[in-house]
């Protein structure tokens, strides 16, 4: 082995003892801050930031509420969206102690993925701009204000901390799995939001959100990304990855959903939803812009 592959192993292995150490801390610092915090969770003048968990998940999705809590700016409403009954009746009690801290636990069906978005703009008033999460993921400090800022200099879009750019040759969509990542802060029509590391949309995309109803449940009930990109496509909502770079954040141990990534991306599924719904006017309108 070389001198340089011998470094470059050795910085590897250094980067991934450093993570395993900074997920440790943060895990333990948001657990002693939901025992023991009183710092309320939200506060005027953010976002809505909205969620759903589901399941054993729910164990440790105030983990990542906590993370959120801990931002430089807070969100105005921070919503956690169940479709559990005997969960609602007897909260965990993390999950209560956020509670008393200004956390909103509310009642939705079960839209699947959809839950994070739709039993907001289906219920509540829309007016703020509203930010996706998923429920296993350690948000850094910043995370809430850097999508704020975004939002402040381009209201129009949806911005988001990681994007794909929609793979298409000779007028045809490519597969999913081998569209473009690592894009530039260049707005389009063609970027595709990436829920996991957080997505900010904007009153406008939500009204359409809202008209369009639970229209989704038989064409792509286990994708949301895809039906969110679509809509934004057809409204001409552009979507921008706010750095030049694309954000990977900690996630929590034990709780990534193996099952749904496996159907959507490596079985295919992604590709099947997409060849639903994307029509010959919406690749010309990608490919204009």
């Amino acid at each position: 082995m070389g001198r340089h592959a011998g470094s470059s192993k050795l910085a590897r292995k250094v980067r991934k003892y450093r993570t395993r150490l900074q997920r440790k801390y943060l895990l333990l610092k948001y657990a002693l801050v939901n025992r023991f915090g009183t710092r309320r969770v939200v506060a005027e003048g953010g976002p809505v930031v909205s969620l759903t968990s589901y399941s054993t998940r729910l164990r440790r999705v105030h983990i990542t509420l906590e993370s959120i809590a801990a931002g430089a700016l807070l969100p105005s409403r921070l919503i956690l969206w169940v479709d559990e009954e005997p969960v609602l009746a007897d909260l965990p009690a993390p999950l209560r102690r956020l509670q008393a801290r200004g956390l909103e636990v509310k009642r939705c069906n079960n839209y699947g993925p959809h839950k994070k978005y739709f039993p907001y703009v289906q219920g509540e008033r829309i007016g703020a701009p509203l930010v996706t999460a998923d429920d296993d993921v350690l948000y850094p400090q910043t995370w809430l204000a850097g999508l704020q800022a975004a939002h402040e200099r381009t209201p129009d879009q949806v911005v988001c901390y990681k994007a794909k750019q929609v793979g298409i040759e000779d007028g045809v969509i490519q597969p999913y799995h081998g569209w473009m990542t690592q894009l530039d802060k260049a707005p389009s029509l063609r970027n595709f939001a990436i829920g996991v590391s957080g997505v900010l949309y904007p009153a406008a995309l939500q009204e359409v959100l809202r008209r369009e109803g639970d229209a989704f449940v038989p064409v792509t009930p286990k994708a949301d990304d895809i039906w969110l990109h679509w809509h934004a496509l057809r409204s001409g909502v552009r979507i921008r990855q706010i750095s030049d770079t694309d954000e990977h954040f900690l996630s929590v141990p034990g709780t990534q959903d193996i099952a749904l990534y496996s159907a959507n991306l490596k079985q295919g599924g992604n590709d099947l939803v997409i060849a639903k719904l994307y029509a010959a006017e919406d690749i010309a309108a990608m490919l204009k812009d």
